[in-house]
């Protein structure tokens, strides 16, 4: 089921996959508010970015970034507050506004890190 989630039911004992809009799931994080981000082998879905899906819902929608460099990746995704994440590549930090779907900053990076929000 390459391109898809598997989500399980607990109460119902059930599970069910998910087809995404974009192959090569490999990372997911969960950002809150019944959402998971989830990030994509580059080399399978032949694009940069990653996808929200709600899983109560099941809906999912790709976020492309504009690729700089070809081995730039995807490490980390954090909610920053109720309208922003904190998407973290190898090469920069992006500021995601999930109400209006635009990046509202992009800064480069010379570091790797991790982002920790408490």
């Amino acid at each position: 089921m390459n391109g898809s989630l598997y989500r399980y039911d607990l109460n119902r004992g059930e599970g069910d996959f998910f087809k995404l809009d974009v192959e090569g799931p490999m990372n997911t994080f969960d950002i809150g508010d019944d959402y998971l981000a989830v990030t994509h082998e580059q080399s399978t879905a032949q694009r940069f970015g990653f996808t929200i899906f709600n899983y109560e819902t099941c809906q999912n929608e790709y976020i492309d970034l504009e690729r700089v460099d070809v081995e730039e990746v995807v490490m980390d995704i954090k909610r920053l507050n109720e309208n922003t994440l904190l998407v973290l590549t190898s090469k920069q930090l992006f500021g995601y506004d999930l109400y209006t779907g635009q990046i509202t900053f992009q800064m480069n990076s010379d570091a790797s890190f991790h982002i920790w929000l408490q």
